[in-house]
């Protein structure tokens, strides 16, 4: 008599329980089996028995020469068959996101950025014609993944530890002004001399206020 266990069986367990039942069904047989999955035919027959102890029914019937399935084998054969079916599929589906990429890539830029990747962004939606890109540039840094962003680009070094940054290009800054402004206040020497000028700042630069 089968009794049945109520022991917890893992996920990965039941799909390996499911394929040595599979193809002990289809080689009728539990050497065959082994043969098929690379493992010997005592741990074959494990698999097996502890499928039954678990469902509570026998799935196979065996002699010395044969091995058949029950009516509940019947039934329970097609089941697994369309379930490692869809796991397949399922994997296949994920390793061709992998090999050709699809979907919606949301990306936030800071304001002095767009500009600079647009031709990066033109070449990379043309290799991949199935990318939508959806750009949102703001001055602030955004939380990605509370926003639901899946990059982002900064041109100052972000403080979270917690994200994976990667430094991309340098920048410089440069000091500006207008011919007439230095011929009426003066051109600038020397670092210190800025003290003594006007500035125009952009409010929301992540640098501060600071001149």
């Amino acid at each position: 008599m089968i009794r049945h266990s109520r022991k917890p069986v893992g996920c990965m367990d039941r799909v390996l329980g499911m394929t040595t039942f599979v193809r002990v069904a289809e080689n009728s047989s539990f050497a065959g089996a082994g043969r098929a999955l690379g493992m010997s035919a005592s741990t074959v027959t494990l698999h097996v028995q502890a499928i039954e102890e678990r469902l509570g029914v026998r799935l196979l019937n065996r002699t010395t020469r044969h091995v058949s399935m029950t009516e509940a084998g019947h039934a329970y054969y097609d089941s697994c068959t369309r379930i490692l079916a869809d796991i397949d599929s399922a994997e296949q589906v994920a390793q061709e996101l992998q090999s050709k990429p699809r979907g919606t890539l949301r990306l936030n830029a800071a304001p002095p950025i767009p500009s600079l990747i647009a031709p990066v962004v033109a070449d990379f939606t043309a290799q991949y014609p199935d990318v939508s890109l959806d750009m949102t540039v703001s001055a602030r840094m955004v939380e990605l993944v509370e926003e639901g962003f899946d990059l982002s680009l900064r041109v100052i070094p972000v403080p979270d530890s917690s994200l994976i940054i990667r430094r991309l290009a340098g920048f410089r800054f440069t000091v500006c002004g207008a011919p007439g402004y230095l011929a009426q206040r003066g051109t600038p020497v020397e670092l210190a001399d800025l003290a003594d000028h006007n500035c125009l700042i952009y409010s929301d630069s992540p640098f501060g206020k600071e001149w």
